[in-house]
């Protein structure tokens, strides 16, 4: 399901690439790669609060995320 939700990412399917990782997140909750891969879809779709709480539970799993936390603060920057 992950390899398949980063095809519907790159090929601008952004609802089914959501809707997979949320089936990889089913199998395995701890799954960081599929929580940013779906607030990036939220990003691209301007749904910005859905995104926020997506990166905010992938780096509460991988603290080490390159650029997840300047990405927070922009999201949260953007909403204010």
């Amino acid at each position: 399901f992950n390899q398949r939700a980063i095809l519907y990412f790159k090929g601008r399917q952004y609802e089914k690439s959501i809707a997979d990782c949320e089936r990889v997140l089913e199998l395995n909750p701890c799954h960081f790669g599929a929580l940013s891969g779906m607030a990036q879809c939220y990003l691209q779709l301007k749904k910005y609060r859905q995104a926020l709480k997506a990166f905010r539970q992938s780096i509460r799993i991988n603290p080490e995320l390159d650029g997840v936390r300047d990405t927070i603060r922009s999201i949260e920057e953007t909403l204010a």
